[in-house]
């Protein structure tokens, strides 16, 4: 310290080390020549904080050459780790006056010069608050970053942070400060320290960049899971509840660009080491409380002993389902250091044994871009079910018969079928009011959560097409329509207001008007009457809105499907329905306008005979049918009921659309006369 004291330096670039002599050489070369490099016009120093290493390592830092001015700080307060030498690096920095402050770990084999560019330029042109790392890695490490922080910082705040515990950040002094003053858990002095700095750069809305530093290749880190992955499950639960408020129930995130994770170059762990942690795991699982594994997590006994015996790892499937019952219990309590280590604790053999069980998976799925869909796969799971408040333990305390569920009746007869052959319907209840943005199939997925209502293998979802309207943003204000002449004189023959008569033929061609009655072919080529242009449930009267259809109902359709899919697991039908009005029929119909997950048309076979042996050509419009009997449960007015859950419906794995319900060429000869 003498040798810089009071001196200013710009830019502070920091090597965490413990025993690190062996490497840590090639990583001052590579920092010190970026920094003469791209950095000619700041003042730099290098700073090794060290952990009494016993190996030299602090002598090994100071005797390479360099250009740019270092030093060597040692610390031996307790607890004694990589985040106690960060801390020292930032209070160090804010003393000296720097601005820019990077860290990089000591041994790293495919650091360049240019890592320290790329980490500090977008902190130096005030882009950005805190730089995180991209790298591509060997697909057998990252296993805390890939089935714990990654999927967990996604599914609450939406942010695709690719490496938050990288160990290669670059940070401006506003949020450094900002980190020393925030309340710090034991675990955050030693391998907590990374997502410490990640999870309150993301929760406190600090801007983030990430930068692509190529390979990454280090010392193996398997030997150090059990104390990495505790260490910083810990802090990451400690930090987590100060920003539940950050969370969003119903706006899902928009999907960014991935960038590829997974390296060509493999390592996988010795079997020995891998037999070592599945012992250590399961023997953690027998000193477990039930009691405490039901509270966290959620598990029912009859999983917990069957990974108790030895009997199965953890899947994929569950466990999501325990990360999104950790994630709603964390949201739900305050949470200290204690605790935090408590639950880690509980957490640990389930970790472990999860991570065994996606060794197998890599096993499958050789190609990097498949390991890496694996990866934000699970991620995306575990954001739509947590941030929908699914409970996939909680009685079913909603009655199925609450709103006029129907059961079909054996043919000629007054008993209700057996249940092999009955269908349901039941309304999903509590949809609230949808506003634009809103993610639809979050919302489903939460109000039946909240009902206890499971989904399961080829039951369907009617959905109005109103709430989808709405959460694309498809109401229009009539204040805004100016009438063209055409549709001032059909508004006179049809005494319509002449701006829904625009806007019904912005939407669809003109057929016919009369009085009372306007017939139109939709753009989306079926016809109706009023251009599928709606006032009802819209806004106040005083507002003037109306509703248009949505513009692909298909991709509505399949966005909610694949949404249940991703959170259950289940392939869900979707029919997107709306009430049309059909020329020479009083009163309107539900139709549908949308499918997704299931057929549109059900075809007989082509040997099928009636109850008298005459053959047969079945042709059955699927989707409509059920489009209509959604439409016996949701009403047209008051009734609020916008979704409606189908079970016990047959039909085969095909996906249709909307156009396989419509007659094209029938259609066009008729136009044609």
């Amino acid at each position: 310290m003498e040798q810089i004291k009071n001196q200013k330096f710009d830019i502070i670039v920091g090597i965490p080390t413990y025993n690190e002599a062996d490497s840590i050489a090639n990583t001052v070369r590579k920092i010190d020549k970026g920094l003469v490099k791209y950095f000619p016009k700041h003042n730099a120093l290098i700073v090794n904080i060290d952990s009494e290493s016993t190996d030299g390592t602090s002598q090994t830092f100071l005797s390479t050459q360099t250009k740019t001015a270092k030093i060597s700080l040692t610390v031996n307060k307790q607890p004694r780790g990589k985040g106690a030498n960060i801390f020292s690096l930032l209070k160090l920095s804010k003393k000296l006056g720097a601005k820019y402050i990077a860290t990089i770990d000591a041994d790293i084999t495919t650091i360049t010069e240019k890592w320290p560019k790329l980490l500090l330029d977008p902190i130096i042109n005030e882009e950005t608050d805190f730089v995180a790392p991209i790298y591509t890695r060997n697909r057998y490490e990252g296993n805390t970053t890939n089935h714990f922080c990654f999927p967990l910082l996604y599914a609450w705040f939406g942010r695709r942070l690719n490496q938050p515990i990288g160990g290669d950040f670059a940070l401006n002094s506003h949020f450094a400060e900002y980190i020393l003053n925030q309340k710090k858990p034991k675990n955050a002095y030693l391998y907590g320290i990374d997502i410490f700095l990640s999870t309150h750069a993301i929760g406190a809305n600090f801007k983030i960049n990430e930068v692509y530093l190529g390979r990454k290749i280090h010392k193996p880190s398997f030997d150090k899971i059990i104390p990495m992955f505790q260490q910083v499950a810990a802090t990451m639960i400690f930090v987590l509840p100060q920003y539940k408020d950050q969370r969003n129930i119903s706006k899902l995130s928009a999907t960014i660009e991935n960038r590829q994770r997974i390296d060509s170059f493999i390592r996988k762990p010795d079997q020995t080491k891998i037999g070592a942690l599945k012992k250590y795991a399961l023997q953690g699982l027998q000193q477990l409380s039930i009691a405490n594994i039901q509270k966290y997590f959620g598990l029912d006994l009859k999983m917990i002993e069957a990974v108790k015996n030895s009997k199965s790892l953890i899947s994929e499937d569950d466990w999501v389902k325990i990360l999104a019952n950790l994630s709603n219990y964390i949201t739900k309590h305050s949470m200290d250091d204690r605790s935090a280590i408590e639950i880690t604790k509980t957490l640990s053999p389930f970790f472990f044994l999860r991570v065994l069980a996606y060794f197998g998976e890599l096993a499958k799925n050789k190609k990097q871009k498949n390991i890496d869909a694996l990866i934000f796969k699970q991620a995306e799971r575990l954001q739509i079910i947590s941030l929908a408040g699914v409970d996939f333990n909680r009685e079913r305390s909603y009655s199925m018969q609450k709103y006029s569920s129907f059961k079909t009746k054996q043919k000629g007869g007054r008993k209700v079928m057996k249940t092999t052959y009955s269908v349901t319907l039941t309304v999903v209840p509590n949809i609230p009011l949808i506003e634009d943005g809103e993610d639809i199939g979050a919302i489903i997925l939460k109000c039946t959560g909240d009902a206890g209502i499971t989904f399961e293998d080829k039951d369907v979802l009617v959905v109005t097409s109103k709430i989808i309207s709405k959460a694309e943003g498809r109401l229009v204000s009539l204040a805004s329509v100016q009438p063209s002449e055409k549709a001032c004189e059909i508004a006179r023959v049809s005494g319509k207001d002449a701006r829904v008569v625009e806007l019904m033929m912005q939407e669809s061609q003109i057929l016919n008007a009369e009085p009372g009655l306007v017939e139109t072919l939709h753009r989306l080529g079926f016809t109706c009457t009023s251009g599928g242009v709606d006032r009802a449930n819209t806004a106040k009267p005083e507002e003037e809105k109306v509703s248009l259809l949505p513009i692909n109902p298909d991709e509505s359709a399949r966005k909610i499907s694949d949404t249940i899919a991703l959170a259950s697991g289940k392939r869900v039908g979707v029919v997107i329905n709306d009430s049309l009005g059909i020329k020479y029929r009083a009163g309107s119909v539900g139709l549908a306008i949308g499918v997704a997950a299931m057929p549109a048309i059900l075809k007989g076979a082509a040997d099928e005979v009636d109850l008298y042996g005459k053959k047969r050509n079945v042709y059955i419009s699927f989707a409509d049918e059920i489009a209509a009997a959604g439409s016996l449960l949701m009403g047209q007015s008051r009734a609020g009921l916008p979704v409606v859950l189908i079970r016990g419906l047959r039909y085969p794995d095909e996906s249709g659309k909307l156009t396989d319900l419509i007659a094209t060429d029938q259609l066009k000869n008729d136009l044609a006369k």
